[in-house]
């Protein structure tokens, strides 16, 4: 077992935590809200049809939407049955229905654990032929075995593509995936692009290999531009050619693209950098020049985190937890800092330690506030109510979990609690000297098993 952070020199940091702030509050600006656990993901496709133009849509139901039912037929728990309807209707500007779809879905799972897995869901995958104009797509997304229910919608310009361009249609965000070729497919999260994992994009129109690409980025706040632009060029782009959609309609493995036929006219696929952006909603702007045209396709994204630890939610309740690694200067300069840019400079700090460690900062930031969660609630007290503060927590936090306790109930005396790291060498003693639950530490010790070792 290996240590995973190290301990500094820390300095108190003078901060009044509530129990109720820890478990409610967070930063709603750099927080998305997002859709939950459903979530639309539509572009028009490139396409030789002669009958319309062709716009795809990929609906991500993820199984929290679920309400899952035992099946009579088979004994116990072995199989769980869960049904979502899923009605996608396409109007145009004048309220005029072009397109219609409705679709029931059933999905089994063997173990009641299956249902609760953040990352499962349903992928379901519908194309639509539609003529040049404005449309709002609506998609209805409705649990079978309960009231739940979502509806989504979308505004979508759709463009003839005729010419020699460039002319652009739709930006679609991309995951990495080495089990295909290319080596990515469509996200599906509709425009939420998950934080600290490299981005991938797709742009699609008409393009010839000419084309110069260049991009732009701002953080938005209220659907408006704040902060000063990024701007970048974008090289060496990965193309495909019209047959490269996802796969037929209807319920799928992952989204998709089927073929990597590389030669120019569809999607030109490029790495972006949100990898390097912290979580909250940005502008994105593409731009195509070729041949002294030249056409921009803006498109709005948020960098969300799903699952993103609660201790990490509000920074001020994150500054407190990270006095544990702070250095006295750095713990200073952590309680000047004014709480609209706490969150920049958390992240800032866990980007500097990824020089020196082996593993990428978000991970390491990651695991640092999960195992805070774990010691916030696990270690609480009435004097204490956060338990990522006390004694117990701290050691919790930079050690992990024990690998062995031992739990003393001495007549008269206070109970003692040791923590056993015998991969590491090294025992931690408690005493719950005031009984309130709240251990402190009174010895840190060889392990027994390091006792007589060379050192």
């Amino acid at each position: 077992m290996k240590r995973i952070f190290a301990v500094k020199t820390s300095a108190p940091v003078a901060i009044i935590l509530m129990l109720a702030s820890f478990c409610h509050a967070q930063d709603r600006r750099s927080f998305p809200a997002g859709e939950g656990d459903v979530y639309v993901e539509a572009a028009q496709i490139p396409s030789d049809s002669d009958t319309g133009c062709t716009i795809t849509t990929c609906v991500r139901v993820g199984f929290g939407f679920l309400s899952f039912r035992r099946r009579d037929m088979f004994p116990g728990d072995s199989v769980l049955c869960g049904d979502v309807t899923i009605s996608t209707t396409i109007g145009d500007s004048s309220g005029m229905g072009a397109a219609f779809t409705h679709d029931a879905v059933r999905v089994l799972v063997n173990r009641y654990g299956e249902t609760v897995r953040p990352d499962t869901s349903i992928l379901f995958h519908r194309c639509h032929r539609l003529q040049p104009g404005t449309y709002t797509i609506s998609v209805d997304v409705e649990d079978g075995s309960s009231s739940r229910r979502r509806t989504l919608r979308l505004p979508i310009t759709v463009r003839e593509l005729t010419g020699s361009g460039p002319l652009l249609v739709s930006f679609i965000p991309l995951r990495e995936d080495a089990t295909s070729d290319p080596p990515f497919r469509i996200a599906g999260y509709g425009g939420n692009i998950p934080f600290g994992d490299p981005a991938w994009g797709a742009v699609a129109g008409v393009f010839d290999d000419g084309t110069r690409w260049s991009w732009s980025l701002v953080e938005t706040r209220g659907g408006r531009p704040h902060g000063v632009p990024l701007h970048g060029v974008l090289e060496s782009p990965i193309c495909l050619d019209r047959s490269a959609c996802p796969q037929a309609p209807g319920r799928v493995e992952r989204f998709a693209f089927d073929v990597s036929d590389a030669k120019s006219g569809a999607f030109a696929v490029f790495r972006f950098p949100f990898d390097t952006l912290t979580y909250g909603n940005y502008r994105l702007t593409v731009i195509a020049e070729s041949r002294g045209m030249r056409d921009t396709l803006t498109r709005d994204v948020a960098i969300s985190w799903s699952n993103m630890p609660h201790t990490l939610r509000d920074p001020r309740i994150a500054r407190a937890v990270m006095q544990h690694i702070l250095t006295q200067e750095e713990a200073k300069a952590f309680a000047s800092c004014p709480d609209e840019e706490l969150t920049e400079r958390i992240l800032a700090y866990w980007r500097t330690r990824e020089r020196t460690a082996e593993r990428p900062w978000k991970r390491m930031m990651e695991e640092y506030f999960r195992r805070a969660d774990y010691a916030s609630f696990e270690f609480q007290t009435v004097s204490r109510p956060l338990g990522a503060l006390s004694d117990r927590g701290k050691v919790y936090i930079l050690y992990g979990p024990p690998e062995r306790t031992e739990r003393v109930l001495p007549p008269g005396k206070p109970t003692r609690e040791t923590w056993c790291y015998p991969s590491l060498g090294v025992e931690f003693v408690f005493e719950d000297r005031d009984r309130n639950g709240d251990f402190r530490l009174v010895g840190q010790r060889k392990g027994k098993e390091q006792e007589g070792a060379e050192p």
